[in-house]
């Protein structure tokens, strides 16, 4: 009985990390979700909350954003202008464990209903976003984020 008792304890430790990835992956993927349903709502306070308040942004464009402060204006400005009617769809993503506490996330987007500085219909942007995401609090932020629009389609 006693060597029973040893083994299932084992069996439990062997498997806590496995359980504690499974659910920080879990929670990764809602940290997705919530700037998702962030960005159809044009809420750019809501997008920016996804981010460490020392986090960073350089969008497709070069433009680059310190802090979450400076996060919610680009993401602002986007949105009241390109971005204004867009709808983001997120990709499946995959997730590399840096440290139990950060990793890196990284998924196709598309993005459409975007609008030209003419007023005229923008076609539908392939995003490839790489973030870095730590755990802090119990709440997994977005640490730094890097978009790109490749110029051909990529590949899924």
């Amino acid at each position: 009985m006693k060597r029973l008792s040893l083994m299932v304890l084992a069996l439990a430790l062997a498997s806590a990390p496995l359980l504690a990835k499974d659910t920080s992956e879990t929670a990764i993927r809602h940290s997705d979700q919530v700037f998702s349903a962030a960005w159809n709502s044009h809420d750019a306070k809501a997008m920016a909350a996804t981010w460490m308040q020392d986090g960073d942004l350089i969008n497709p464009s070069g433009r680059v954003a310190k802090g979450r402060a400076g996060i919610e204006t680009l993401l602002g400005e986007e949105h009241a202008t390109a971005f204004k009617h867009s709808t983001y769809t997120s990709g499946p993503i995959t997730i590399h464990f840096l440290r139990p506490d950060v990793a890196v996330a990284e998924c196709f987007t598309e993005i459409t209903g975007v609008v030209n500085p003419d007023g005229s219909s923008a076609p539908s942007m392939n995003v490839y976003i790489m973030r870095i995401v730590q755990n802090k609090d119990g709440q997994w932020l977005t640490v730094s984020a890097r978009p790109v629009i490749y110029p051909t389609a990529a590949v899924r």
